[in-house]
């Protein structure tokens, strides 16, 4: 008799025990089917231990070959400098393996990119320790040159980019909001998705105090603002 079973997510559609896996596969087909001129920012809302994270394993599943998939782990930063640094630099590296040929170029416009938000945020231009491979030419662009340089290399690629970003409710109220920003205004790349896990109620619970009306509400209202797709596990 099993006496222990820890409390971990499934990957397996034979593992599923919710009828899941088809709600799952709608999401993946979205995904990788559509051809967006902006990203698209879906939702996972869910309670802690509500199988958030295996439904993001099953979407992983059933995405198409053509789909780069990249799953960045925000918690693991606490500063915005690294979190701006890894983000891009996932990208950058998914694209790489998946497009051997460009990986270069891939890697100088995404790091370039970087710095240059960077310095938005930061009269000390905090990503300027990883902008020293990038040549010169990029390096005499703006920021809106930049992004429209960025933009028509995930084009050329021919793909969807899909960018799995879990456990939100367990980052602080800056970091989230940190999250949100990056996602809706820094990383707003055309035919890129963005899927978001976390405890909807949580999150807005946290968020209200920064807003007009310091509740619940208010922080409702910022989710609405960046998240299109909102979807309640089933």
């Amino acid at each position: 008799m099993e006496l222990f079973r820890p409390d971990r997510p499934v990957s397996k559609e034979k593992d599923d025990k919710f009828q899941r896996y088809p709600f799952a596969k709608r999401i993946a087909d979205i995904v990788s089917s559509n051809k967006y001129h902006k990203s698209l920012v879906i939702g996972i809302y869910g309670k802690w231990g509500q199988g958030k994270t295996s439904v993001m394993h099953f979407i992983k599943n059933e995405v198409s070959e053509n789909v780069i998939t990249i799953n960045f782990n925000p918690w693991r930063f606490h500063e915005q400098k690294h979190l701006l640094k890894s983000f891009f630099e996932s990208i950058a590296i998914a694209l790489g393996k998946k497009l051997t040929d460009h990986k270069e170029k891939f890697a100088k416009a995404f790091t370039r990119y970087a710095v240059s938000v960077g310095s938005l945020y930061s009269s000390n231009h905090p990503l300027s320790d990883i902008g020293n491979e990038t040549d010169e030419k990029l390096n005499s662009l703006s920021v809106e040159e930049l992004k429209a340089k960025v933009d028509q290399l995930i084009i050329e690629t021919n793909c969807n980019l899909v960018v799995f970003v879990d456990d939100i409710d367990r980052l602080d109220i800056n970091e989230v909001q940190s999250i949100f920003k990056l996602v809706k205004l820094l990383g707003d790349f055309p035919r890129t998705a963005y899927i978001l896990s976390f405890d909807d109620d949580l999150v807005a619970a946290s968020l209200g105090p920064q807003y007009a009306n310091r509740d619940k509400s208010s922080g409702y209202e910022f989710l609405e603002k960046i998240i299109q797709l909102p979807l309640h596990l089933p």
